[in-house]
């Protein structure tokens, strides 16, 4: 570890040590509370609702045939 390294780390945690001694919670993403949550159920299904991102959209679950083979023979 550098000198570099640890300063880096001691200002990183530099935010939080105000919410520690406050004896409050630390939360690093906001909760989704419940008000919330029944309007964005409404509107989007829950798998939808994913955390990990996706570079690309999902390709959806059923494929459409276009076209069908017909023998020549």
């Amino acid at each position: 570890m550098t000198v570099r390294t640890i300063v880096l780390a001691a200002l990183a945690a530099v935010p939080m040590i105000g919410t520690a001694l406050a004896d409050e919670t630390i939360a690093l993403t906001p909760p989704l509370y419940r008000e919330q949550a029944r309007p964005t159920a409404a509107v989007r299904p829950a798998s939808e609702l994913t955390t990990t991102p996706r570079l690309v959209p999902a390709s959806p679950a059923s494929r459409r045939v276009v076209a069908t083979a017909v023998s020549t023979r």
